[in-house]
């Protein structure tokens, strides 16, 4: 009967540490809230760090010391005796080879006059002193008469882009040790003052890109 009498205040103790508990809980909440708070902080600027977020940057870079050069193989093209009033076209190819360091352009012209002619761009057929030059480009020997017109060397010192021999179109960029076959045709005048051989000269320039 005594301990049944005891137990009432062994009640009011539990229910005093069930309000400890509940202060202490309280606080520990708070504290708890704060941990929360500081650790969504923390994952927020993890997570912006390490965002999947892209960038790009360009990188540029000029090349220097590109050297343009053109190398021909051989130096000289000799039709032999061509009757006047009459066209001879090349029977070998001379070579013309970018030997370089960069891809290039080509244009050709008339630099030195054939000696004592004058160069035209029209059929010299009918007149004295003059002569008409083709240049152009093919794989194989170009036959007489078929030069496209974009061929024709024209007047002296006269460039124009080195086109190909079929269909006139410039050859476009030649790249480092490549080449191209290069293929003539002369058109005789109508009358000539000397009969002595004639020698000319043409230039061909390479301009880098």
């Amino acid at each position: 009967m005594d301990c049944l009498k005891k137990a009432p205040p062994r009640r009011a103790g539990v229910v005093g540490m069930l309000k400890s508990v509940s202060s202490m809980t309280n606080g520990e909440m708070k504290m708890k809230n704060k941990m929360i708070g500081l650790v969504m902080v923390m994952m927020l600027a993890a997570g912006t760090a390490f965002a999947a977020l892209t960038e790009t940057v360009d990188i540029l870079v000029t090349p220097g010391a590109v050297a343009a050069s053109l190398l021909a193989n051989p130096v000289s093209y000799n039709f032999g005796t061509v009757n006047l009033t009459v066209s001879s076209n090349s029977a070998v190819a001379m070579t013309l080879t970018n030997d370089g360091s960069g891809g290039c352009t080509i244009t050709k012209q008339i630099s030195v006059e054939m000696t004592g002619w004058t160069a035209t761009a029209a059929d010299p057929a009918g007149l004295a002193d003059q002569y008409r030059l083709y240049c152009g480009t093919a794989t194989s020997r170009v036959s007489l008469d078929a030069f496209h017109a974009n061929c024709i060397l024209g007047v002296l010192s006269s460039p124009t882009a080195l086109s190909n021999a079929a269909n006139g179109t410039s050859i476009g960029t030649l790249a480092p040790s490549a080449a191209v076959n290069l293929w003539f045709q002369i058109d005789m005048p109508l009358t000539t003052t000397t009969s002595t051989e004639k020698t000319g000269t043409l230039t061909f320039t390479a301009t880098t890109l």
